[in-house]
Order: C-alpha cells, then sequence, then structure tokens
C-alpha cells in the first residue's frame, strides 16, 4: 500500500552480503561469451544472486578498471573470463577478500578454473589420429540462403 521499497545498501550492510556477483567477459557481442553470459546469469538468479556484467573489450586497462569499481560495489563474488594479460590482473585480486572464478582461460596456479583444458584435449584429438589412421572428415556448416535450391 505504501509503495515501501527497501534501501539495498542498507540490506546489505545489515545481512553482510550483497547478493551479487560480478561477471567480467571479454567480450559479450562473441556468442561463445553471450551464451556463457546468459546461462551464468540465469543460474545465479535461480540462486538468489544478481549479476553485474562488463564488457572489456579484451582491453586489459578497461579490463583492470572494471574489475577495481565491481570490487568496490562491494560484490560477493567474481568471475572472470580474462584477456591474454592475466599477470596484470593478479595484483587486483590478491587485493580483494572476495571469492574469484576464472573461466575460459586460466588464472594462476593458485586460482580456480572452470572450463576446458584446450591443450589436453588437443593432444588427445592428435593422438587418436596418430594412433589410429583414419580418413578424416569434415563438416562445414553452408548458409540456408545460399544452398542450390531443387
Amino acid at each position: 500500500e505504501l509503495s515501501y521499497v527497501p534501501n539495498f545498501f542498507a540490506k546489505s550492510l545489515r545481512q553482510g552480503e550483497t547478493k551479487t556477483i560480478g561477471l567480467v567477459l571479454p567480450d559479450i557481442s562473441n556468442p561463445f561469451y553471450a551464451e556463457i553470459c546468459k546461462t551464468i546469469q540465469e543460474k545465479l538468479y535461480d540462486t538468489g544472486y544478481n549479476t553485474f556484467i562488463v564488457n572489456t573489450n579484451d582491453d586489459v586497462e578497461l579490463e583492470k578498471a572494471l574489475m577495481r569499481e565491481l570490487i568496490q560495489r562491494s560484490i560477493d563474488g567474481m568471475i572472470i573470463a580474462p584477456s591474454n594479460n592475466i599477470k596484470q590482473l593478479i595484483p587486483i585480486l590478491l587485493e580483494t577478500h572476495i571469492p574469484v572464478v576464472f573461466t575460459d582461460r586460466p588464472g594462476d596456479e593458485n586460482a580456480d578454473f572452470v572450463g576446458v583444458d584446450n591443450r589436453a584435449e588437443s593432444e588427445k584429438l592428435i593422438n587418436s589420429f596418430t594412433k589410429k589412421p583414419k580418413r578424416l572428415s569434415a563438416l562445414v556448416p553452408y548458409p540456408e540462403n545460399k544452398r542450390e535450391k531443387k
């Protein structure tokens, strides 16, 4: 009746958490990262968390600035698909107390990582062909509107 809206900052100060996770992505226009973003945001929402999504354009300076801004907003954790300059990000992460998980590209040896070990999977792929030589097949998608109609 009174249209009362609780103060987010007062509530998070009282509870000691913001129920917010920062998601740092290099290029949200890339379908791979767009799908990661969509899935993470949906799963976090289902568990009562909100997501701050930031796009770094694979620019390490922008990435560092946005990470600092997220930390200043008292997020409860951070998920990062880092740029190729991961070593430059580690000092920022060591300054904070929040949990951090890397995805797509691993951080340092002490960081949590969720993703695929591309090197190991590539070695398995190459070994499967070198041990059992077979004919190599490939599927090349062709745009629907370019196909000949019979």
